[in-house]
């Protein structure tokens, strides 16, 4: 009866409304952990203490020179960002020093720094570039630049999506050895290294490169997100954004399907009042009575999230992992929001006469 009673039509609404708000809450911050995750993976190559620069004069130096200078480097990895290859996006890569790649394999395996002594093409790629795969000997190759790179893995996860499906890394020494300049490659470069002094590193080449090919590198400043949602909230910017946006679109959400339920209360305030009810246990038995309905909200909701995450419905969108993070900020802010919000108009009402809320006024 009591079950029954709490969804009235007022109740029905505000269950609906929380519904809804629970949902996208969750549905958001998973896509925000998803964003930041792929990122993270797409870019653990570098650090963020890696530098990203610019050739200068760059139509006096072929690829091969630049190889050879930095071939000539101990611990230290150069990256060519934004290469293409039909739809597909990748990057060039050379490192000579061991790394501890986390990158999920399908079949073969990821670079390893033998693999960059070796005078051979190779390349590394996403699972949904399979149909690009030229087969030859019983040995898988994709054509790049008229060159045949030899598939030694294939990245992604059987079970999901990833930002790794539609992604590509190839050898730079052979990517570059096609450019008798670099100036038409474009795009900027990224220089790290097992030290992490690569200020030092970046000097070092730079004078190098000054010297036996007379040209000069310069520093450029590019977005490179590399944290999870937890660690980006440190990022003060960051989360003023995320809280103000937040709380305003929650906040008068709620703070409207509130109002509206306790105004619709006002009779059943009086018919307490009359039987003695007390004003702290007349508050503390309606703000119950509203938590329960967005508590059954939201435990309803999670369920949808969940069927939606792990049945891979939009997983392009919404990713395709279930964050317990993202149920646990849903909650916080729901409770939080509604027990403050519900306190207002609660401490309004309860002043009313027990005549004029008898008569729903």
């Amino acid at each position: 009866m009591k079950f029954r009673r709490r969804f009235t039509q007022s109740g029905i609404f505000v269950f609906i409304i929380i519904f809804t708000i629970s949902l996208f809450v969750s549905l958001g911050t998973n896509t925000v952990q998803t964003l930041y995750e792929n990122t993270a993976q797409f870019n653990q190559l570098t650090s963020p203490k890696a530098i990203a620069f610019n050739v200068n004069q760059s139509d006096k130096i072929s690829g091969d020179q630049l190889m050879d200078v930095i071939k000539s480097k101990k611990d230290i990895c150069l990256v060519k960002e934004q290469i293409f290859y039909s739809i597909y996006t990748g990057k060039a890569i050379f490192y000579n020093y061991d790394m501890n790649m986390q990158v999920p394999i399908i079949s073969g395996r990821f670079f390893d720094k033998n693999d960059f002594s070796k005078n051979e093409p190779l390349i590394v790629i996403g699972k949904d570039m399979k149909d690009e795969v030229i087969v030859e000997n019983g040995e898988s190759y994709i054509d790049y630049n008229n060159e045949k790179y030899r598939v030694i893995g294939v990245m992604g996860y059987n079970n999901r999506s990833s930002i790794l499906d539609n992604t590509f890394y190839i050898k730079l020494d052979y990517f570059t050895s096609k450019y008798n300049n670099i100036q038409t490659i474009g795009t900027y470069w990224l220089l790290d290294g097992k030290t992490s002094d690569t200020e030092t590193l970046f000097n070092d080449l730079n004078r190098d490169l000054n010297s036996k090919n007379k040209i000069t590198l310069s520093k450029v400043e590019v977005d490179r997100s590399q944290s999870s949602i937890s660690s980006a909230l440190y990022n003060r910017k960051f989360t003023i954004i995320i809280m103000i946006v937040t709380m305003l679109v929650i906040g008068l959400n709620i703070f409207n399907i509130t109002y509206n339920y306790i105004a619709n209360k006002r009779k059943e305030i009086g018919v307490k009042k009359a039987l003695g009810g007390t004003s702290f246990m007349i508050a503390i038995d309606i703000i119950c009575e509203f938590e329960i309905i967005c508590l059954i909200a939201f435990l309803i909701s999670q369920v949808m999230y969940f069927i939606i995450i792990k049945f891979g419905m939009l997983s392009q969108v919404f990713g395709s992992n279930v964050y317990f993070l993202s149920g646990i900020i849903t909650l916080v802010v729901v409770t939080f929001i509604t027990l403050i919000i519900s306190l207002i108009p609660i401490k309004r009402t309860l002043k009313i006469d027990i005549s004029d809320a008898m008569k729903g006024r």
